[in-house]
C-alpha cells in the first residue's frame, strides 16, 4: 500500500506514519493480556526474548497530527511509538505492577500458539466478536525484534511521546474498569 501511495509524492504532499503496537482506551487487542494477567497468568511465547516498542494511542494521534501540519519533503516515513523499546518481560512486569499481580509465567511453544490461534479464530467467527489471538497475530507475536527509534519523528516533526508505558497501562486500566471491560 505504501508503494502505491508514494507514487504520488511529487503530486501531493505525503507523509507515512508507522506506529508500533498501539494500546490504550477502547483497545480490544491488549484487553486479553490485561485479563489474563489479572487472573494470575503471565503468557510468554517460548524462545528468545522479544523486544518491541509499544505505542500509546494518544501519542500516535499527536504524531499523525504533527505529520499533517509540518513542512517536509513529500514521501517521508516516520516511526511513531514510545521513546523507549521494551522486552516482553519488562512489559509484563510493568503491567503486573499496574494490576497489582505478578502472575505465573507460562511459556507457550509456537506450534501450540498456532493451534490455539486457530481455535480462537473459529470461536470468534461463531461469536462474531474479535479476539486478540488469531492466525494473523501469531507471526507478530513470534517476531523477536520490533524495536525502533522515534528519533526522526522527534527531529523532523517535534514528536515527543507524552505517555510512558506505566502511565499508559494505568490510563488503559482505568478506562477498562470504567467501561466495565475489566
Amino acid at each position: 500500500m505504501e508503494k502505491r501511495v508514494l507514487r504520488y509524492k511529487s503530486q501531493i504532499p505525503i507523509a507515512i506514519v508507522r506506529p508500533g503496537p498501539i494500546y490504550g482506551p477502547r483497545d480490544y487487542a491488549f484487553l486479553d493480556v490485561f485479563k489474563t494477567l489479572k487472573n494470575g497468568i503471565r503468557i510468554d511465547v517460548y524462545g528468545k526474548p522479544k523486544i518491541l516498542n509499544m505505542a500509546y494511542v494518544q501519542d500516535i494521534v499527536d504524531g499523525i497530527i504533527l505529520a499533517g501540519e509540518k513542512d517536509f519533503a513529500s514521501g517521508e516515513i516516520f516511526l511513531l511509538g514510545d521513546s523507549k523499546n521494551y522486552d516482553w518481560d519488562e512489559i509484563m512486569t510493568i503491567l503486573g505492577r499496574t494490576l497489582g499481580k505478578k502472575g505465573l509465567k507460562i511459556a507457550v511453544p509456537v506450534p501450540l500458539l498456532y493451534l490455539v490461534a486457530g481455535i480462537s479464530e473459529l470461536i470468534a467467527q461463531i461469536r462474531r466478536k474479535p479476539v486478540m489471538l488469531n492466525l494473523q497475530k501469531v507471526p507478530e507475536m513470534i517476531q523477536q525484534n520490533w524495536a525502533f527509534s522515534v528519533g526522526k519523528a522527534r527531529k523532523m516533526l517535534g514528536y515527543e511521546p507524552q505517555v510512558d508505558l506505566a502511565r499508559g497501562f494505568q490510563l488503559t486500566l482505568e478506562w477498562y474498569k470504567q467501561a466495565k471491560w475489566l
